[in-house]
């Protein structure tokens, strides 16, 4: 008899431990799920688009910027800077 109570005990036991780990198992789902959704939304603030975006910058696919030919014979001379935009609207 005290074998049966020791079982049914031990049996009561398991299922509040797998009661447990089930509601665990539900937290960390959802901890998974509220990462994952705030990941998604630090990676389309960060990207290059919205950064441009927030920049003001104004952007094309399909500008394309002229580099001149330079011969590798002849030594270039110090690079001339400017603090003006390097495109120009369109």
């Amino acid at each position: 008899m005290a074998s049966l109570l020791l079982v049914v005990g031990g049996n009561m036991e398991l299922a509040s431990g797998q009661l447990r780990l089930e509601q665990v198992d539900s937290q960390l789902a959802q901890l998974q799920s509220t990462y994952a959704a705030a990941l998604e939304s630090v990676a389309a603030a960060t990207s290059p688009q919205a950064l441009a975006g927030v920049g003001g910058l104004r952007t094309s696919s399909r500008e394309n910027l002229s580099i001149p030919s330079v011969s590798l014979r002849h030594r270039l001379g110090p690079p001339a800077l400017s603090s003006a935009a390097c495109c120009t609207g369109r």
